[in-house]
């Protein structure tokens, strides 16, 4: 099976290792806005650079990992589900709803596998919480709290092209529905920055949402890309569930691996992404390509559906909408 990869920025690059390294199928090639980027991934991986255009009608290729900037999501995806090919797109799955419906609507007209990476189904402590949940021990869900907090540093790299409801709440919007079973049926949200930030109309650095669910349940969500860079973690992570019989909880405030030395301490972050000494990349990230490769060749149902990634870019669209001031935005039934 071919696989190409169109975008090797940061993310877009792990995802070519990935593919490169896995014994059930063949990069082929990989495509990215910038040529000269896209020249040097393939020659360290060995395959073709191609324009993105050329990579999605090339004749070898069953498949395509989208890892563009979301606002080019909806036009790359797309054009490759319309050339016959199957695709996962990097989380957000677009950069609205309206271009998240878009892809939505390609993948049903193409008949082909369509998922949204939201890698955080296959981190294992999150995964255990779904686990342990389906089993009804903590009984029905009353309220939730997960908050999700990273540095300045990578404020100062994805405000211009994105937001904290669409960058960082995503992965618990997306968490909690798939915990609960529920679609969120209203939304109420604040936000926050620094006066620097307000009088250059950047976008919030610190957001909280409350999330009314269509079962009942009530969720509270605390983002922000605040912390200083003299944190010892990049970041800081975690949800906690409470229900009639019982309660759930993830905390990776502090990550497994932790340093001390003589200038202060740090975390490393392990649990998404990380090298080894072989070379090749462990975590959830490389999980949940796999998971995509077994489902290209298996053609099994993906875990993660279009649809579950539309849910959470519009639940994002409406604490965006709410923190800009309507407070309060009910959402529309499905």
């Amino acid at each position: 099976m071919g696989f190409g990869v169109v975008g090797v920025g940061l993310m877009g690059e792990r995802y070519a290792r990935i593919l490169a390294a896995h014994p059930d199928c063949v990069l082929v090639a990989v495509a990215d806005l910038d040529p000269t980027r896209g020249h040097a991934v393939a020659s360290t991986l060995g395959c073709e650079a191609l324009d993105p255009e050329s990579l999605i009608t090339h004749p070898y290729i069953d498949a395509v990992c989208v890892c563009t900037p979301e606002d080019t999501h909806a036009a790359v995806a797309a054009a490759a589900l319309k050339a016959g090919e199957d695709v996962l797109v990097e989380k957000p799955l677009a950069a609205s709803s309206a271009d998240a419906r878009r892809i939505v609507d390609a993948a049903r007209r193409s008949g082909r596998l369509a998922t949204v990476g939201h890698l955080l189904r296959f981190e294992p402590h999150y995964h255990a919480v779904f686990r342990r949940l389906q089993t009804g021990a903590a009984g029905d869900l009353l309220y939730a709290y997960a908050w999700r907090e990273s540095m300045r540093a990578a404020g100062a790299r994805y405000a211009s092209r994105s937001t904290i409801p669409m960058h960082l709440m995503v992965h618990d919007i997306d968490l909690l529905r798939w915990y609960s079973g529920s679609d969120v049926a209203s939304v109420q949200a604040g936000s926050a920055s620094a006066p620097a930030t307000r009088s250059t109309g950047g976008p919030a650095e610190a957001v909280t949402a409350i999330l009314e669910f269509s079962n009942g349940m009530v969720a509270t969500l605390m983002h922000s890309w605040a912390l200083p860079s003299t944190s010892p973690s990049p970041l800081r992570a975690g949800l906690r569930i409470v229900g009639t019989k019982g309660e759930v909880e993830v905390d990776l405030t502090r990550p497994a691996a932790a340093f001390t030395h003589a200038d202060g301490h740090a975390h490393e972050l392990t649990e998404y992404f990380f090298e080894l000494e072989t070379g090749q990349i462990a975590g959830c990230l490389r999980s949940q390509i796999e998971h995509f490769v077994r489902c290209v060749r298996t053609r099994v149902a993906p875990l993660v559906t279009l649809e579950d990634g539309l849910r959470a870019v519009e639940v994002a669209e409406a604490i965006l909408q709410a923190a800009s001031g309507a407070r309060k935005v009910t959402l529309a039934r499905t």
